[in-house]
């Protein structure tokens, strides 16, 4: 949670935005399963969800140092998948740890 708020806040650094709103629609559409039995799934979803979006945002972005940015949260929220991969028993599935389906969220 931690490395997500420094995500947030280094985002809001370089975008001159707030880093203290969530994205109220992703929370609640993912709050109930969070809490529940597959809650290691739903953290893997949401993470390759997160890494496909700063993936797609890199190609967007015409600023060196943001997108030097980006690209250090991509990698750390990847990096995210492939633990919780291993958490859910799937650390040695190729599909889960080297490829990322996710569609990324549209801003």
């Amino acid at each position: 949670a931690d490395s997500h708020e420094s995500f947030a806040q280094a985002i809001a650094g370089f975008a001159g935005l707030s880093a203290n709103e969530r994205n109220e629609e992703v929370f609640q559409s993912y709050r109930a399963a969070m809490r529940g039995a597959d809650r290691a799934m739903t953290a893997y979803e949401l993470e390759s969800i997160a890494a496909a979006t700063h993936i797609e945002l890199l190609g967007k972005l015409s600023d060196a140092g943001s997108a030097e940015v980006i690209a250090s949260i991509a990698s750390a929220e990847s990096r995210h998948c492939v633990v919780l991969a291993d958490v859910l028993g799937s650390g040695n599935d190729v599909a889960m740890t080297l490829t990322n389906s996710a569609q990324p969220i549209e801003a």
